[in-house]
């Protein structure tokens, strides 16, 4: 180095963002586009309230550590979490929503809540849920389960839950600043704020700790996800049965039944995981993939029993899940950057 020169240090690495915009799209394909976008979470239909304004959306998520934050500028929509829909994804996360415009109003376990602008509201994505959404903005927190739950004094039933006081208005806040600074965060910063930002929404739940319910079977939650992950990752044994999983787990099958009857039934569970892997795997896929194989693979009785189930299934035959695949994330003009990823995100938040 020459005496005298100025080395400047190379920038900090930006925090990876996610963005959707239906700016580009005509006004009757930006409603398409927003529900192939979030197909595999959420299904999504028209506002059923008349004389609403046309539908927009404008959504921008980033990963910190175990959180996944995001902001979201919207028309009117209304949005369903199926038992079906949780079945076939996994997602068991906790979703944090702050409205900073507008109304939402969520219907779930024969009860509805309704909040407006600076209100918050915890929901379980394990848990089916209707949601009814006004035009306005909000910010999301998904948290994984595991990383909430250790913040609590134990276990709560947070589903529904809105808080209130000056630790609510603190959180709302927090959320407030950080969404504000959500584009600009370096990768070292996003590291150093997730911890806080959780250990703040634990403090909120905290002071209502005695009159939340414990999680609705704690206990059973942490087995069915140990049951789930042993069907994971055994979804090529031929004899994936209840049985078998039983035997295995050292469970009753009575218990194995109980567990999964919330999600439609172990048999439908595993045959619904085999179906999402296929889809994953022919929408990836390079080259030709020999279906009958596959389907044997993945414990099917045969490549027309597959096809059958896949159709049932998906809508679509498996030889067209490679241009299916490709339009549920990324409608030709809408504004996207890298959406594939959030389901990615969203899967891997453990």
């Amino acid at each position: 180095m020459n005496v005298g020169q100025v080395v400047e240090d190379a920038p900090p690495a930006k925090l990876a963002e996610i963005r959707f915009c239906t700016e580009g799209l005509s006004d009757e394909d930006r409603f398409d586009a927003w529900r192939q976008r979030v197909d595999g979470l959420y299904g999504v239909s028209p506002s059923s309230e008349g004389g609403t304004p046309a539908f927009c959306m404008d959504t921008s998520s980033w990963q910190l550590g175990q959180i996944i934050a995001g902001t979201a500028a919207f028309g009117p929509c209304e949005q369903e979490r199926t038992a079906q829909r949780i079945r076939a994804d996994g997602v068991d996360h906790y979703r944090l929503t702050l409205v900073t415009h507008g109304a939402l109003r969520v219907e779930s376990d024969g009860r509805r809540t309704e909040i407006g602008q600076g209100h918050i509201l915890f929901t379980d994505m394990s848990r089916p849920e209707r949601r009814s959404i006004s035009a306005g903005s909000n910010v999301s927190v998904f948290i994984a389960r595991e990383v909430l739950d250790e913040a609590l004094p134990r276990p709560l039933d947070v589903h529904g839950f809105v808080p209130a006081g000056a630790l609510a208005m603190l959180l709302r806040s927090h959320l407030q600043s950080l969404a504000q600074l959500l584009p600009s965060l370096s990768v070292a910063e996003a590291a150093s704020l997730w911890q806080p930002t959780v250990q703040m929404i634990a403090a909120c739940i905290a002071p209502d700790a005695a009159r939340l319910a414990e999680a609705r079977g704690a206990a059973e939650v942490t087995l069915l996800r140990q049951v789930c992950r042993y069907i994971e990752m055994h979804l090529k044994d031929a004899d994936l049965s209840p049985q078998d999983i039983a035997s295995a787990l050292k469970l009753s099958r009575a218990t194995l039944y109980r567990l999964f009857e919330p999600l439609g039934g172990v048999a439908a569970y595993v045959k619904e995981r085999r179906l999402n892997h296929i889809h994953e795997l022919l929408c990836n896929a390079d080259g030709r993939i020999h279906l009958g194989r596959i389907s044997d693979t993945y414990g099917f009785k045969s490549a027309a029993h597959f096809s059958t189930a896949f159709r049932k299934h998906f809508g679509f035959s498996p030889s067209d899940s490679k241009a299916h695949g490709a339009l549920a994330w990324g409608p030709a003009g809408a504004s996207t950057r890298d959406l594939g990823s959030f389901g990615r995100w969203l899967r891997a938040l453990r």
